[in-house]
């Protein structure tokens, strides 16, 4: 079901399929990366809401401002905004779309956070969370990064933003500005992890440029309980490294994989 509910004074485009099983596990919750939509690039999440379905899950997966068929201008992009509707969504898919509340969240990218803060507010109803390369820790990939990549882009993000409002294009649609860069220097979800590192497994590509593996490896494997999966020949996403069209049966593989972790009973 394709809809569109009002949430915060915008309209979300969302996507709501029902598990095709007899016995519903639940339900899944979805959150995209920077520059992608609802059904992720390459139609990852197309692909992997069909996976969920056939294991006996619901699926919602929607639009952040700026992405896929959101009409509202990617000026109202937020990383804040970005955890209230994450929140908001799974609020509306508890009370309005299903009647049984346990829900579980799949983030990939940017979306991570969404889906850990998301996650967190839902503890005690949260029964899994699966993270794909992660952008989650904002300081170290937006202010102060590491990777020669990410200095040459970010480097002075912060500096620049509050002093001359220079702003750093996402795509046509988003730039981040000084309130992201406000946003990335002081945003932390450590706090978060904690409430839901016991249920949380997180993918990661070993040939992933966008987001470095060691600085996501360490940080993970210092939370209590919870499972780093490393794919080797994994770039930034499910795809084999140069796969373009995500169709190499590794790629399928790796999708494979991680639906197979994502639907396995805690």
């Amino acid at each position: 079901m394709e809809n569109a509910v009002e949430i915060g004074g915008r309209e979300v485009p969302f996507i709501f399929e029902r598990s095709t099983t007899s016995t519903c596990r639940g339900s899944y919750v979805l959150t995209h990366g920077l520059g992608t939509s609802k059904n992720e690039y390459l139609d990852f999440y197309n692909r992997l809401s069909e996976l969920l379905q056939q294991q006996g899950f619901n699926v919602l997966r929607f639009d952040f401002a700026g992405h896929g068929d959101a009409k509202e201008s990617g000026r109202l992009f937020s990383l804040i905004r970005c955890f209230y509707e994450a929140d908001a969504m799974t609020r509306y898919l508890c009370t309005e779309l299903v009647e049984d509340n346990r829900v579980n969240f799949f983030g990939t990218s940017f979306g991570a956070g969404p889906a850990v803060f998301a996650a967190a507010s839902f503890a005690n109803t949260t029964e899994r969370v699966t993270l794909l390369a992660p952008a989650i820790q904002y300081r170290e990939l937006y202010i102060e990064p590491s990777s020669e990549a990410r200095k040459t882009r970010y480097q002075s993000f912060l500096e620049d933003s509050l002093r001359d409002g220079t702003s750093i294009e996402i795509d046509d649609h988003v730039k981040f500005g000084w309130r992201n860069a406000v946003e990335f220097a002081t945003i932390n979800l450590e706090h978060q992890l904690s409430f839901i590192s016991d249920r949380l497994s997180v993918f990661h590509g070993s040939e992933d440029e966008a987001i470095p593996i060691d600085l996501v490896r360490p940080f993970v494997q210092q939370l209590q309980r919870a499972k780093f999966i490393e794919i080797a020949g994994m770039e930034h996403g499910y795809t084999l490294l140069g796969d373009e069209t995500g169709t190499a049966p590794e790629s399928l593989t790796n999708l494979d994989v991680i639906a197979s972790e994502a639907c396995r009973a805690c």
